[in-house]
């Protein structure tokens, strides 16, 4: 525990004047990472990669173990925000400790060591939907998980998403800690309130993460359906290589044998490019208007 609490004063030094134990972070909110966050660490970029720092005004709420930013023009000028740098910093964590990460969408996945990380899913952020990643760093959305090892387990995410994503880009060596601003306006005194950011350290991962989730259902309050939809989605089985044939017979095995399903999306993949709505790419096999007719039926 003692060579575990040195490598992280070690990590954030100068960034940290003190540190508090690790074995409690969890319940207590001294925890080094969420108090690494400064006026002085926190970055503001323009849509040109500027930095701007005379232009804006952050302002931080702590609350335990949760972080909320607010980012103000202090200017007579609109700005376009690229993104909010809340740390950048070398973390400290062995080669070996055990990561894992959450994708931009839960299609993919990173997991591993984090001296070699790894994609879980075929459709990955950066291959497949082209996300771009500093050039050194793989970048995880909303959440991540590090265990050096014989140490404590740190989780670190983004318990709101109300209007801009909060990410993770995250090296052998170092850490950024994001809040994508997507390079859209501020206007002129005008007040964004940015994404909360949590850290949970502790020997019990699964408590840390229900306590992630129970924050994230503060934020954002389950829906009330009066019967909850059952429904099939053709990515998840065939990506972009669905065929008409494919929907039929899916549909065909649901009628005797799960007709509790009551909706079909017939996701991308069907399309011969893109953005290309309305039409059929030939090894489709099939008219959508028709397929989407015959599944009604059923």
């Amino acid at each position: 525990m003692i060579t575990a609490v040195k490598r992280i004063r070690k990590m954030l030094v100068p960034c940290l004047m003190s540190i508090g134990s690790l074995a409690y972070a969890s319940q207590n909110p001294a925890n080094p990472l969420l108090n690494a966050v400064s006026n002085d660490s926190v970055k503001v970029f323009d849509r040109q990669g500027n930095q701007l720092s005379d232009e804006v005004t952050v302002k931080i709420h702590r609350q335990g173990n949760f972080l909320r930013t607010s980012l103000q023009n202090d200017t007579d000028k609109p700005l376009q925000i690229k993104e909010v740098v809340l740390l950048d910093i070398e973390h400290g964590w062995p080669g070996e400790s055990a990561f894992y990460g959450e994708g931009f969408t839960m299609l993919s996945q990173t997991a591993g060591r984090l001296a070699e990380m790894r994609d879980v899913g075929k459709y990955t952020d950066k291959r497949h939907y082209r996300l771009a990643a500093p050039t050194g760093f793989r970048t995880v959305y909303g959440m991540m998980r590090v265990t050096p090892p014989d140490s404590e387990t740190t989780v670190l995410g983004f318990t709101s998403c109300r209007r801009f994503v909060g990410q993770f880009d995250i090296s052998r060596t170092n850490l950024r800690v994001v809040i994508d601003t997507e390079g859209l306006t501020l206007k002129p005194q005008e007040q964004w309130e940015l994404e909360e950011f949590a850290v949970f350290t502790g020997s019990d991962a699964d408590i840390m993460l229900k306590q992630l989730a129970q924050r994230l259902s503060v934020h954002h309050p389950r829906l009330a359906w009066p019967q909850l939809p059952t429904g099939w989605c053709s990515w998840y089985c065939f990506g972009p290589k669905v065929t008409a044939q494919n929907i039929a017979d899916n549909i065909n095995q649901f009628k005797q044998h799960l007709p509790q399903i009551r909706y079909i999306q017939i996701d991308d993949g069907y399309q011969p490019w893109m953005g290309d709505w309305l039409e059929p790419k030939e090894a489709f096999g099939g008219n959508v208007k028709e397929v989407i007719a015959q599944s009604r039926k059923h």
